[in-house]
C-alpha cells in the first residue's frame, strides 16, 4: 500500500448521489467542460525492524492533479491529468523536473495521458477506467502496481454517495482488505460547505480524516486522512503511518506538511497600542506600489519564485496583491510553451526599515521538455493586481463569560480560563475578512497554533493541527492572553476587508538573474545598500574590540586595553584625512606603522557592501607585528575639515539607476583617475535612494568577479559599463557629494605602549 492510495481515496468524493430539486443529500453536479486542479501533500513513514535490527524511513510528496469533466448522457467522465509530481526520500529525490532516465522516459507519457473515471449519474458509481496510454514493460518499470492501484480504489463508489445534509449524519462503509468499516459523519453544514469526518478502525489499522466539499455541487474543496497500519512485508516487522492532504491549487507554498508538523511552539502575542488614525493606513499612490516593471526569478528547488520589490514599507498600507498570466519568454522575447502554475502571493517586510516585497512561487507543470524549456527562460512575464484593503478598530468586551464580536464573516471570541486574568482569544476569519494579531487591552500574551479538539488520541499534534487547518480553510491560532492590573472592560483589534474589484494592474517582467546582470538597461531588481544594517553589525569574538564611530572632535586612538592601538573613523573622516605616526619607532628592524584592519562584521556582503567602520591599527610595516611593549608612538591626523554632504546636481533622468561617471569627474577621467580605487569614488559620492539610504552599486557585464574579491579592493574602472556607466544597485532619488567645511583640523596625541610583562606573570587577555 502506497501513499497515493489515500490521496487517491479523497478524490473519490467527487462521485456522490443526485437526488431532487432541492436535494437532502450530497449531490455530485459537474458542469461539461469544466475543470478543477488540486494541489495534494503527502508523508509516509516506515519503521521496521528484523533480526539484522531497525530502521526508519520517510517519504514526503507534492503533486499538482488536474480533473476535467465531459458530460456524457448517463455518465460524467473525469479525467485526472498529474500535472506536477515531487517525492523526497532519504536517499534521493524523484521530480517531474529530472531529466528522465531510461525507466522514466517509458512513464512519463502515461502520466502526461492521464486516466479516466465513468461516473454514472444514477447511481453515481464509478463504472469505467480507462488507461489513456500503455506502457510497455509495466512491471520492469515498477509502475503497473500504482496503476493497478488507481483502478482499484477508483473503481469504488465515493465515500460521501448519498449521505444525508443534516448535522450529526451519519453513513457507513463496508471494510475493504487491510481497510476496516469507516464511519462518515456530518460535523458542520452551511450553505456554502458541507464538513464531514471519517473514522475506523479495526485490530490493525487506524484511520482518522476530515473533508470539506462544496454543497452545492459535490466538489472536494480540501481534505485530509491520517492512517496508522502495519508495515506489510515478509521479512521484517513495523508500522507505516500516512498522512496526506488535498488542499486548493492556490495554497501557498511553504504551508505545507513540513511547516505544520515543526509548528509546535509558541509565539510572544503582539500586544500594543492600534492606529489612533486609521488614515495612516490609507492606499500609497501607484508609484510608491509598483515603483518598478521589472522583478526578480529565484530558482528554489523543484519551483520557481518570483520576488517584486514595493516602494511601501507597511504591508496593510501596500493592500493585497495577486499575481497571475504568467508567460516565459526566452532572450529573444518570444514566447515558451511552457504551463506555468502560480499558487498565493505572499507579501511581507523582513523587518519595519525594509520594503514590503511580495513572493509568488509557481511551478512548472508537464512531463515533456520541461527541463530545456525551463533553461531557456530568460524572464517570465505576469500581471500584478492590486486589491484596496479597508481597516477597522473593533471592539470585543472583555466579561467573566465568553464574548464574541462579528465583523462581516469574521469572528473574534474571547472565553476566560479557570484563571481569572487568563483569556484564549480566537480569531476566525473568512474569504477576504481577517483580523490582525495586533491587540490593544492585555499586558502580555502568547500565540500558538490551534490544534483540532474531539479527534482520537492516537492522532499526533501535527495531525491535529492539520485538521483544524483543513476545517478551517486558513492557519487558525490561539492567543492567550494575561491581565497583570485592572482588567480593561474591552480588547480592541484591528479588522481588514479586502475588496473584491482590483484597484489597478501592472504588467510586470520578472528577469533570469544572468539575464538582468548581463542588461545594463534593465532598472535593478532589488536595491542593494551600501552598509549592512547597523542592528546586524556585530564582532564575532565576544572578547574582541567593540569599534564605535565618532565626531572628529571626539576621535582619539583606542588600546582596548591592550598593548595595541586602533583608531576608527567614518567613511567620510577617511576621505578627508589623513593618518600617520610620526615617532621614529621600529619593531625587529621594521618601522610601525598605521595599516587598515577590517572589522569582522556578520550579514555584510563583501562583494557589494563596506563596514561601518574604517579601522586602522598600529603594526609593522609588513603586517606581522600588531602587539607592541616600550614604545612611544605618535599619532598625527590632518583633516581637509569638517565632512558635510551636499546635493550634487545631476539629471537622473528616467533611469536613475545609471550615473555617468563623467558626470562626477569631469569628461577626462578616464586619464586623472586611472588608478582610482571604487571604495574611493564612493566616500565621495553617495547615491541615496527615497529613504535617504547609500546604495551600492551592480557589476557590469563581464565583470570576472574572483573568489573572496571585496568591493574595497576594486578598481573604479573594472565597475564602469562600456558606456561608461556606473549601475547603482537600487533606483537613486539623490546624488550628494562630499565636502569639507571649515577650517582645517590637526590633532596629535602621544601613546605609550605597557612596559613589556615579567616572564613570572602571564598576560590577561
Amino acid at each position: 500500500m502506497t501513499v497515493y492510495r489515500i490521496l487517491f481515496i479523497f478524490c473519490c468524493a467527487l462521485a456522490v448521489q443526485a437526488c431532487s430539486d432541492r436535494p437532502k443529500h450530497l449531490t455530485f453536479q459537474p458542469e461539461d467542460g469544466e475543470q478543477r486542479r488540486y494541489q495534494m501533500f503527502s508523508e509516509t513513514y516506515i519503521e521496521a525492524s528484523n533480526s539484522f535490527g531497525s530502521s526508519s524511513e520517510r517519504i514526503y510528496s507534492h503533486m499538482i492533479m488536474d480533473y476535467d469533466v465531459t458530460e456524457q448522457a448517463a455518465s460524467f467522465d473525469v479525467l485526472m491529468r498529474p500535472r506536477f509530481m515531487m517525492v523526497r526520500f532519504r536517499n534521493g529525490n524523484f521530480s517531474s523536473l529530472d531529466t528522465p532516465d531510461y525507466r522514466q522516459k517509458k512513464i512519463w507519457p502515461f502520466l502526461e495521458a492521464g486516466v479516466s473515471t465513468v461516473i454514472d449519474k444514477k447511481s453515481g458509481e464509478v463504472t469505467d477506467f480507462i488507461v489513456h496510454h500503455e506502457i510497455e514493460d509495466a512491471d520492469d518499470s515498477g509502475f503497473d502496481p500504482i496503476r493497478q492501484l488507481l483502478q482499484d480504489e477508483l473503481s469504488r463508489p465515493g465515500y460521501s454517495n448519498g449521505i444525508a445534509l443534516k448535522l450529526g449524519a451519519t453513513q457507513q462503509m463496508p471494510a475493504v482488505e487491510l481497510l476496516p468499516e469507516i464511519t462518515l459523519t456530518v460535523e458542520s453544514l452551511d450553505d456554502q460547505q458541507v464538513g464531514l469526518s471519517l473514522q475506523g478502525e479495526n485490530d490493525e489499522v487506524k484511520l482518522y480524516g476530515v473533508i470539506q466539499l462544496e454543497r452545492s455541487t459535490g466538489w472536494l474543496t480540501r481534505s485530509a486522512v491520517v492512517m496508522d497500519m502495519p508495515l506489510q512485508h515478509e521479512f521484517a516487522e513495523g508500522r507505516v503511518r500516512v498522512v496526506a492532504a488535498v488542499m486548493p491549487d492556490d495554497w501557498k507554498s511553504g504551508f505545507d506538511l513540513d511547516f505544520i508538523y515543526s509548528a509546535d511552539y509558541q509565539m510572544p502575542a503582539d500586544i500594543g497600542a492600534l492606529p489612533d488614525d486609521l488614515t495612516a493606513l490609507d492606499m500609497p499612490s501607484s508609484a510608491e506600489v509598483f515603483p518598478g516593471r521589472s522583478g526578480s526569478i529565484q530558482s528554489n528547488g523543484d519551483k520557481i519564485t518570483l520576488e517584486y520589490n514595493h516602494g511601501v514599507f507597511d504591508m496593510f498600507q501596500l493592500g493585497h496583491i495577486e499575481v497571475d498570466n504568467l508567460q516565459a519568454h526566452d532572450q529573444a522575447g518570444n514566447p515558451i510553451e511552457l504551463d506555468l502554475h502560480s499558487v498565493g502571493a505572499l507579501s511581507f517586510a523582513f523587518s519595519e526599515t525594509k520594503a514590503v516585497q511580495t513572493h509568488t512561487d509557481i511551478y512548472p507543470l508537464g512531463w515533456q521538455d520541461v527541463v530545456p524549456k525551463l533553461e531557456q527562460i530568460a524572464f517570465i512575464e505576469a500581471r500584478l493586481q492590486r486589491f484596496a484593503v479597508t481597516h477597522n478598530i473593533v471592539r470585543l468586551p472583555v466579561k467573566d463569560s465568553e464574548t464574541s464580536v462579528q465583523f462581516g464573516e469574521a469572528r473574534a471570541v474571547l472565553t476566560p480560563t479557570e484563571q481569572p486574568d487568563v483569556y484564549h482569544l480566537r480569531l476566525e476569519q473568512a474569504k477576504n475578512v481577517f483580523f490582525s494579531t495586533r491587540i490593544t487591552g492585555p499586558d502580555s500574551g502568547s500565540v500558538e497554533h490551534m490544534k483540532a479538539a474531539n479527534v482520537p488520541d492516537w492522532l499526533e499534534d501535527g495531525n491535529r493541527r492539520l485538521m483544524a487547518i483543513v476545517t478551517s480553510g486558513y492557519f487558525p491560532l490561539s492567543h492567550t492572553l494575561y491581565f497583570e492590573g485592572e482588567r480593561p472592560n474591552e480588547l480592541q483589534l484591528l479588522a481588514h476587508r479586502i475588496e473584491d474589484q482590483s484597484l489597478e494592474e501592472k504588467q510586470i517582467r520578472f528577469y533570469n538573474p544572468d539575464v538582468a546582470l548581463s542588461t545594463v538597461e534593465l532598472e535593478p531588481l532589488t536595491s542593494v545598500y551600501l552598509f549592512p544594517e547597523e542592528d546586524n553589525v556585530t564582532d564575532f569574538a565576544s572578547t574582541g574590540p567593540v569599534f564605535e564611530l565618532k565626531e572628529l572632535h571626539d576621535l582619539a586612538p583606542q588600546d582596548f586595553e591592550r598593548p595595541q592601538l586602533y583608531m576608527v573613523l567614518s567613511h567620510e573622516q577617511a576621505a578627508l584625512c589623513s593618518l600617520e605616526q610620526t615617532a621614529d619607532i621600529k619593531e625587529a628592524g621594521r618601522r610601525i606603522v598605521w595599516l587598515p584592519h577590517e572589522p569582522r562584521q556578520r550579514f555584510m556582503r563583501r562583494d557589494s557592501q563596506l563596514p561601518l567602520e574604517v579601522v586602522y591599527q598600529l603594526a609593522t610595516e609588513d603586517g606581522v607585528r600588531n602587539f607592541f611593549y616600550d614604545h612611544t608612538a605618535v599619532v598625527r591626523l590632518q583633516c581637509a575639515g569638517q565632512p558635510e554632504w551636499q546635493l550634487f546636481d545631476l539629471d537622473l533622468g528616467e533611469q536613475n539607476w545609471l550615473v555617468p561617471v563623467s558626470a562626477l569627474l569631469g569628461e577626462n577621467w578616464q586619464e586623472a583617475f586611472a588608478d582610482m580605487q571604487l571604495i574611493e569614488l564612493l566616500r565621495l559620492f553617495r547615491f541615496l535612494d527615497t529613504q535617504q539610504k547609500a546604495l551600492s552599486l551592480v557589476p557590469p557585464p563581464g565583470f570576472a568577479s574572483q573568489p573572496g574579491v571585496k568591493l574595497a579592493d576594486i578598481r573604479l574602472l573594472d565597475f564602469v559599463t562600456e558606456e561608461g556607466m556606473l549601475r547603482i544597485a537600487g533606483r537613486v532619488n539623490r546624488v550628494e557629494k562630499l565636502e569639507a567645511s571649515g577650517d582645517r583640523i590637526v590633532r596629535e596625541w602621544v601613546h605609550q605602549f605597557p612596559a613589556l610583562p615579567s616572564s613570572q606573570v602571564a598576560y590577561q587577555d
